[in-house]
């Protein structure tokens, strides 16, 4: 069963919320929202993966899905633009019941449903568009290099967010909810990039390694002096590398599980030249 997490900062959100009069909106909001999260839960059954926890946050709710790398790109893809989807099919519903009624909760609904489906696809994670973009990313670019763009993309919509929060409150008194977004998405870039980080060596650790079963895969050529740090920045989700070392007038060969194990053993220091020694004492 799903665990519910709730960050201290809702909490806060959602006070201000009620003391200013907007708890029938935010309401409404905050069904639709669960609303989106449950596409992202239901297409990741559909995939077989479990949904180990639900993070609630001011910017709404994060299902945390177990072992979402094992599964392909394009299933990954699915299961984050679920959750946009949910959001868009319930817009469209709305949008014509409010041409036939004019209900003002119609209305109300429509464009809610709409706002989320926009905000969500911002490139900024951990929303869902921050999600899309990073999986692009990280088909064409090596991990760290993927992770480092789309924080500093985060980085940088989370500040335009702050400013415009701030004009919304000169503008509209009281109203927070802009100020209140880009506050948490600068606060939390830091600990974005750590998870992110994490994430990357706990995928890197838990690759299939088989050879047989890893396609495509990625051919580097390297020096027997080349830092293991160094190599760690060119390693790809979707692809097995391969590094063929210069050894002054021959050739060797290291596979990508070798320098893990390397690294599990002895740590990120050392030279590529320590694995050749390694290997060839076994």
């Amino acid at each position: 069963m799903s665990k519910i997490k709730i960050k201290y900062s809702f909490c806060f959100f959602v006070f201000f919320i009620v003391i200013l009069g907007f708890y029938k909106q935010f309401l409404i909001i905050f069904i639709f929202v669960s609303l989106h999260e449950a596409g992202h839960i239901i297409s990741s059954k559909i995939f077989s993966l479990k949904t180990d926890r639900i993070i609630i946050t001011p910017i709404g709710e994060i299902a945390v899905i177990k072992n979402i790398d094992s599964v392909s790109f394009l299933k990954k893809f699915i299961i984050f633009i679920s959750g946009p989807f949910v959001n868009i099919f319930f817009g469209i519903i709305f949008f014509y019941l409010s041409k036939i009624s004019s209900d003002y909760y119609f209305i109300f609904f429509e464009k809610v449903n709409f706002l989320l489906a926009f905000f969500n696809l911002f490139p900024v994670y951990p929303l869902d568009g921050g999600r899309i973009l990073t999986l692009i990313l990280n088909r064409f670019l090596p991990i760290m290099t993927s992770n480092r763009i789309i924080i500093k993309i985060s980085t940088s919509i989370s500040i335009i967010f702050i400013f415009l929060g701030i004009v919304q409150l000169i503008l509209f008194p009281y109203n927070i909810s802009l100020l209140c977004i880009g506050l948490y998405l600068f606060r939390t870039r830091s600990k974005t990039f750590f998870g992110m980080t994490f994430n990357f060596y706990k995928h890197i650790i838990n690759k299939k390694m088989i050879y047989k079963e890893i396609t495509p895969v990625k051919n580097f050529y390297i020096e027997k002096n080349f830092e293991i740090k160094k190599i760690m920045k060119s390693l790809y989700y979707d692809f097995y590398s391969v590094f063929y070392v210069c050894n002054d007038n021959s050739e060797e060969i290291i596979f990508e599980r070798e320098i893990v194990e390397y690294i599990q053993k002895k740590g990120i220091g050392g030279k590529i030249s320590d694995i050749l020694m390694e290997n060839r004492g076994k």
